[in-house]
C-alpha cells in the first residue's frame, strides 16, 4: 500500500514535470520512508491514548526514532510487517512503563543498560540496503549511537535513583528493544551465511559426483 501511494505521488510529480525521470527512484524511496514514518508516529500516539500515557508514548517514539536514525535497526521485508512489529514492540514497552512498578524493575534496570551498551557498540550500525554507508560513516554512527545510549542510560539512572520515575523503565525498555533488533539482524545474517555455505558445499559435492561418474 505504501509503495502504491508513493508511486502515485511520484507519478503526479513526473506528469507535472516537477521532477525528472532520473530522480524517480530517489523520490519513490523518500516518500515511502516519509509515509512509513508517519504511520509509525500515528501508531505510537494511538497506543499512547489506548494505554492512557500519551506523553510516555511520544517520548518513547522520539527515543526510538533517534536511535534508529543513528544506529539503524532490523528491517522487515515489507512495510506492513515493519509496522506490525513496531506496534507489538510499542505495546510491550508501554506495558512495562504502565504496569511494572519502578522498584520491581530494579534488577533489570542495570542489566538492560549493560546489554544495550554492549550490543550497540559491537553491532551497530545496521545498514539499509537502499542507503549504504562508508567505513567512516559506520564508525561515526557507532560512536554517536553508543554515546546516545550512554547519555540516555545516565538519564534513566538519575530518574530511577533520585525521582523513582517510571520514565526510567520507559528509557530502559526502549534502549533494550532497539538493541534486540541489532541482535535479530545479526542472527538473520548468520542464518543467511550458513545457508549459502551449505548450498556451496552441496553444489561442490554434486560436481564431484558428476566428475567421478
Amino acid at each position: 500500500m505504501i509503495s502504491n501511494i508513493s508511486s502515485g505521488i511520484v507519478g503526479i510529480l513526473l506528469r507535472n514535470k516537477i521532477i525528472d525521470t532520473s530522480e524517480k527512484a530517489v523520490y519513490q524511496y523518500g516518500f515511502e520512508i516519509l509515509i512509513s514514518s508517519l504511520i509509525t508516529c500515528i501508531i505510537a500516539i494511538a497506543e499512547g491514548l489506548a494505554f492512557k500515557c500519551l506523553a510516555a508514548s511520544v517520548i518513547y517514539f522520539l527515543i526510538f526514532a533517534v536511535l534508529r536514525t543513528m544506529c539503524g535497526g532490523y528491517h522487515c521485508q515489507t512495510y506492513f510487517r515493519c509496522n506490525l512489529v513496531f506496534s507489538a514492540v510499542s505495546a510491550v514497552v508501554l506495558s512495562f512503563y504502565k504496569f511494572i512498578p519502578v522498584e520491581s524493575f530494579s534488577k533489570m534496570h542495570y542489566t538492560s543498560i549493560l546489554l544495550s551498551l554492549l550490543i550497540t557498540y559491537f553491532y551497530s550500525p545496521i545498514e539499509n540496503k537502499n542507503k549504504p554507508l562508508s567505513e567512516k560513516q559506520k564508525k561515526l554512527s557507532r560512536i554517536f549511537g553508543t554515546l546516545a545510549v550512554m547519555a540516555l542510560s545516565a538519564l534513566a539512572c538519575v530518574l530511577k535513583i533520585y525521582y523513582r520515575s517510571g520514565y526510567s523503565t520507559l528509557i530502559d525498555t526502549t534502549l533494550l528493544t532497539v538493541a534486540i533488533q541489532h541482535l535479530v539482524h545479526q542472527i538473520m545474517q548468520l542464518q543467511v551465511f550458513i545457508v549459502h555455505h551449505l548450498m556451496f558445499i552441496w553444489l561442490h559435492q554434486i560436481r564431484m559426483v558428476q566428475v567421478l561418474l
